[in-house]
């Protein structure tokens, strides 16, 4: 195959070649030439004259300008500086103009801050922006900062010493985190997994490295037979679907059996190591949701009875908390929503 020169490559691209027409010309995915420069961090082969500010603000169908596109690919140090101005490294598309709990409400998608950090690509964002002014905006529904963009991807170490004690430090998500309360999450993690992957190489670890042929000491850890596995997977991506196209193993059909009963035969066969594999993890993570819905049920109950027995009056005085609990078991099946706010009240 022929390999183009970088002079053909150019011509083939039309970077070099385009008007003050065609570089107005979107594609199907509402992208422009300059998106598609942008992206590639080859802006510089697009003739000067045709170059405006307005071009750099195009949004795609996905609401994103070339600047993002730059931003997301690490392009941003090819973006003539001129460009790179406050309009557009923190355009956005707004949500409508509503209040929430927690505020205004944050525009729908990042800024190019927010893409760079993202992305690793934080160490090109220009100085100017690294101000608490810029560092503060938020975005999305989880009203992430561009500060907790850079806590993401540990880059905290780029933010001038003189905003180390500035507020936007204690600015929270909608979960509650902090910059740094990510940032100390994430280290927390990844000494979790560093620790996990120390560990001694499991049975089933060791059962899939034979399966492969892949040799094995005891001396092995988790991460390692990890790792020894991702290769195996790449190498022999057909002996790794037959590894979970193989019968189901008598241990995870006994497992099957103990949690579906006698729902199994509504379960369509026929019964494979994967098929099986998922079938029980379907069933657990279900029971951990009801499980939770269960707790939080439990808690309203008891709430409503102890309120009773609170509010309870003088000729209810026998009335124990066992008492209680019985008849209101009675009432729920007679009347399962009878816990509803609207349909109880006491007075004292």
């Amino acid at each position: 195959m022929k390999m183009l020169s970088a002079k053909e490559k150019n011509r083939h691209d039309g970077f070099s070649n385009l008007t003050e027409e065609t570089i107005r010309k979107k594609t199907s995915a509402g992208d422009t030439p300059l998106h598609r420069a942008a992206g590639l961090g080859r802006i510089c082969e697009i003739p000067k004259h045709l170059l405006r500010l307005e071009l750099f603000l195009v949004k795609n169908n996905s609401n994103r300008t070339p600047i993002h596109r730059a931003a997301m690919n690490g392009f941003l140090d090819k973006v003539p500086k001129e460009f790179l101005t406050k309009e557009t490294l923190t355009v956005s598309a707004e949500y409508e103009k509503k209040e929430s709990r927690t505020g205004p409400t944050p525009p729908r998608t990042e800024t190019p801050l927010h893409t760079a950090a993202f992305h690793g690509h934080a160490n090109q964002i220009p100085k100017a922006f690294l101000k608490p002014e810029f560092l503060s905006i938020e975005a999305k529904g989880y009203r992430q900062t561009v500060l907790h963009y850079f806590a993401m991807s540990k880059c905290l170490d780029l933010i001038p010493e003189i905003y180390a004690h500035h507020g936007m430090w204690d600015l929270r998500d909608s979960s509650g985190k902090t910059p740094r309360g990510i940032l100390d999450g994430l280290i927390e993690r990844e000494a979790y997994v560093a620790h996990v992957r120390s560990e001694s190489v499991t049975e089933k670890q060791k059962e899939k490295l034979r399966w492969f042929g892949c040799p094995f000491d005891e001396g092995m850890t988790k991460g390692q037979a990890s790792d020894a596995l991702d290769k195996c997977v790449r190498d022999f991506p057909e002996r790794e679907r037959a590894y979970y196209s193989r019968p189901a193993t008598e241990e995870q059909m006994a497992i099957l059996h103990a949690h579906y009963g006698k729902n199994l035969d509504e379960v369509n066969g026929p019964f494979t190591y994967g098929k099986v594999k998922d079938l029980i993890s379907e069933f657990e993570m279900n029971k951990r949701c009801q499980d939770r819905v269960a707790d939080l049920e439990k808690t309203h109950y008891e709430f409503i009875l102890l309120r009773f027995l609170r509010w309870r009056v003088e000729r209810y005085r026998h009335l124990t908390y066992s008492r209680v609990k019985k008849a209101a078991r009675a009432l729920d099946r007679i009347n399962t929503g009878w816990t509803n706010a609207r349909t109880y009240c006491f007075k004292k």
